[in-house]
């Protein structure tokens, strides 16, 4: 796994094997000017599928 900061955001990227088939995916964690997570979002390729959303959620803080 490789995680890098780009811009306000953290990308992190990984490859292998699922099912048997080739992988690979990359999440991103958007963060606020304070630091606060604000979202995050992960794609992912396996084989010949086409990609898809593996992951998603919006933050915000409760109470």
């Amino acid at each position: 796994m490789d995680v890098r900061w780009v811009g306000d955001q953290i990308v992190s990227t990984s490859s292998g094997t699922q099912f048997g088939q080739p992988m690979t995916q990359r999440f991103v964690i958007t963060l606020g000017r304070k630091g606060q997570l604000k979202g995050s979002i992960g794609h992912t390729l396996i084989g010949t599928m086409e990609p898809f959303v593996s992951f998603k959620a919006n933050y915000r803080k409760r109470g």
